[in-house]
């Protein structure tokens, strides 16, 4: 018996010591093909290969000790490292090397090392990651028509990007209970950027950008009112509200899918704040996103109808107290009404509005003339003067000429660019994603699992509001929609996973 647990004990610290050994040997080997390179080709070391890019070498080292030996922190720290858009501003303020490429190697490694049961194999036999995959090769193929080459190279790679971080994080997320590791990690970072502009408007200034995660940009709120709108980390209010919106339903999970008191009031906590830095951003796409996803979510949640009442009066009573900037911000919203412009209006047009109706009208005239192949990935425009010419809007008068544009709506920029194939597929990869989280949603509610299926459902209204929202915004900072479409997918492979458990 002895003997038996000995020699158990023994083979547990063999295969335990494997991957440690595996990595040792990997980092051994890539050392020396460093150091080979260095003096056999000393020109294909960079000139500027600093003390920065060494330490960011031995930090990416540790990285994947720890993560190889810990693979649990894997997927918290990789959400958080994407959705705090760190690597980006770690690269443009503070001189970093990309923290984003360095450690997506020993994430790989942590995920094929620890990760668990979601093997590499069954994540691309997924409907939704093949049409992903499908949905770069259209992207791919359409830039060697581009016009510009280089802004098509550009998204090209942004693409592939959103794609690797799509893999790493469905591959990371071998356990339901990572899935929610993972919710919690991505929900204390939008509450940690939320409390940022809170603190500037409270007194930090919104000259301090807090190293670069707490950016402001001066715009025009309401008529000839201009006031400074948050940017978080993106350097956009508009897109930064966009991401802090797909983290309120998670949020609200967390505060309602719990029996834990702390619990309750991280998720309640970190709700409202995220609520109030999107009113804040005076973001109207934002605004009207939340609305749609509080509209499709209450039916679902099955709040008692006196605590429905109570939240409407303090909902009221909150739009009294609101700031005249925000109210009046949301109220010009009626001015994209058909008809608006003939009525007799006191107020004055928001200008915005009028660069919108050209940048979209230009856009939809662009995939109209080139329905099937569009102009290229980024070349919408490289473009633009041609087409706005046959829209014409007020815009153009006062509008700088060589300031890029952009379609500011997702649908129509796929249609533009990619033409009608590549919005065919990235429209079967949206339809995809719903049938996969709400086949897991059921199938985690019939085992008994309304906690998880509840977390599936909250992912489900997160991708309605990045989608809505997607009607005023275009293509920039993709990687946060791809996150979105790995949380539906890494769902759906658990479910399928725990449905094959239970069937044998």
């Amino acid at each position: 018996m002895n003997g038996g647990a000995a020699s158990a004990t023994a083979q547990d610290v063999r295969s335990n010591a494997r991957p440690t050994l595996l990595v040792v040997t990997a980092a051994s080997l890539l050392a020396a093909g460093v150091a080979l390179t260095a003096i056999r080709r000393p020109e294909a070391i960079p000139l500027d290969f600093t003390a920065l890019h060494i330490a960011a070498l031995i930090a990416g080292v540790a990285f994947l000790f720890v993560v190889t030996k810990h693979s649990a922190i894997a997927l918290p720290l990789l959400l958080a490292l994407v959705y705090l858009n760190l690597s980006e501003v770690l690269v443009r303020f503070h001189g970093f090397p990309s923290v984003l490429q360095l450690v997506a190697l020993p994430l790989f490694v942590a995920a094929w090392l620890g990760g668990g049961s979601v093997g590499t194999g069954e994540v691309f036999r997924r409907g939704l990651t093949q049409w992903l995959l499908l949905l770069v090769a259209v992207v791919t193929l359409a830039s060697t028509w581009a016009r510009d080459t280089e802004l098509a190279n550009e998204r090209v790679a942004e693409t592939i990007k959103s794609f690797v971080i799509f893999l790493l994080v469905v591959l990371l997320t071998s356990s339901l209970r990572r899935l929610e590791y993972g919710i919690v990690a991505l929900v204390s970072s939008a509450g940690f950027l939320s409390v940022l502009p809170i603190l500037q408007a409270l007194g930090a200034g919104f000259d301090n950008d807090f190293g670069g995660l707490a950016r402001i940009k001066r715009a025009q709120i309401y008529g000839d009112v201009f006031q400074a709108r948050i940017a978080g980390p993106l350097g956009d209010p508009n897109f930064f509200a966009q991401i802090l919106l797909i983290a309120l339903p998670l949020a609200v999970f967390l505060a309602r899918a719990t029996q834990s008191a702390r619990r309750k009031l991280f998720g309640v906590t970190c709700a409202a704040l995220i609520l109030v830095a999107i009113l804040l951003s005076y973001s109207r796409g934002a605004m009207l996103s939340t609305l749609v996803m509080a509209l499709f979510a209450l039916p679902a949640l099955r709040i008692d109808w006196r605590k429905l009442a109570a939240l409407a009066l303090i909902g009221i009573a909150a739009l009294v107290l609101l700031p005249r900037s925000v109210t009046e911000r949301f109220i010009t919203i009626e001015q994209v009404i058909p008809g608006f412009r003939e009525a007799e209006q006191p107020i004055e047009l928001d200008t915005s509005f009028e660069e919108r109706r050209l940048l979209v009208g230009t856009a939809w005239v662009m995939f109209g003339d080139r329905p099937l192949t569009g102009v290229g990935p980024g070349n919408y425009t490289v473009h633009f003067d041609d087409y706005a010419a046959r829209v014409g809007a007020v815009f153009r008068v006062y509008g700088d000429p060589n300031a890029a544009q952009y379609p500011h709506n997702l649908y129509l920029e796929y249609g533009a660019e990619t033409g009608a194939i590549g919005l065919a597929v990235f429209l079967a990869a949206v339809v995809t994603f719903f049938r996969s989280t709400r086949r897991g949603r059921r199938i985690l509610a019939g085992s008994a699992m309304p906690h998880h299926a509840g977390l599936a459902y909250a992912i489900e209204v997160a991708m309605l509001g990045y989608l809505v929202s997607s009607l005023f915004l275009h293509g920039h900072f993709q990687r946060y929609l791809w996150l979105l479409f790995a949380l539906g997918a890494a769902v759906d492979l658990l479910t399928r996973r725990m449905q094959r458990e239970t069937s044998t």
